[in-house]
């Protein structure tokens, strides 16, 4: 659950608007060095890159698919997003599970 919040943090960060400090502190978390031979002298750009891949792979982690359907008599799309969540074995919901729970993933329907 630790990778998750780190990416849904990282979601909304602009690295222009960090200190220098806080800047390298969020580069290491994330790792940015690794993008450097995709912007090499370009920290920033390092930075960036390394919050888009934080974001790929928050909502991979969090949407299990997406069904994009036409409504009839409209010309519109109805989309449906599916979520998948974890439930964590230490979750205090866990132990008031029903015996018959066999899985460990909850879905969400979110229609849109």
């Amino acid at each position: 659950m630790s990778g998750i919040h780190k990416g849904i943090e990282s979601l909304d960060v602009n690295p222009q608007t960090l200190s220098e400090r806080q800047r390298q502190a969020l580069a290491q978390e994330l790792e940015a060095a690794q993008y450097a031979a995709r912007f090499p002298d370009d920290e920033l750009a390092q930075l960036r890159w390394a919050i888009f891949e934080e974001k790929r792979h928050t909502v991979r982690t969090l949407v299990r698919w997406v069904v994009v359907s036409w409504v009839e008599g409209l010309e519109k799309r109805k989309i449906t997003v599916v979520l998948s969540l974890d439930m964590p074995a230490e979750s205090l919901a866990y132990g008031d599970q029903s015996p018959d729970y066999k899985g460990s993933d909850l879905s969400y329907h979110l229609t849109l």
